[in-house]
């Protein structure tokens, strides 16, 4: 995960996990369908890492 990756999903405000594959488009340039599963795969894992406390 790169940098502004990274700092991009600490914006993430909900567990919804096509927005933060949104976010992560805002900053990852995506030409195939490989790397979107990528960008999805790492959303996801960010996700459990730093889980939201409601």
């Amino acid at each position: 995960m790169s940098l502004s990756q990274f700092e991009v999903l600490q914006k993430w405000d909900n567990n919804d996990l096509l927005d933060g594959v949104r976010l992560l488009l805002t900053v990852t340039e995506v030409i195939s369908l490989t790397e979107l599963f990528q960008l999805t795969k790492l959303a996801e894992i960010y996700r459990k890492q730093y889980p939201l406390f409601s």
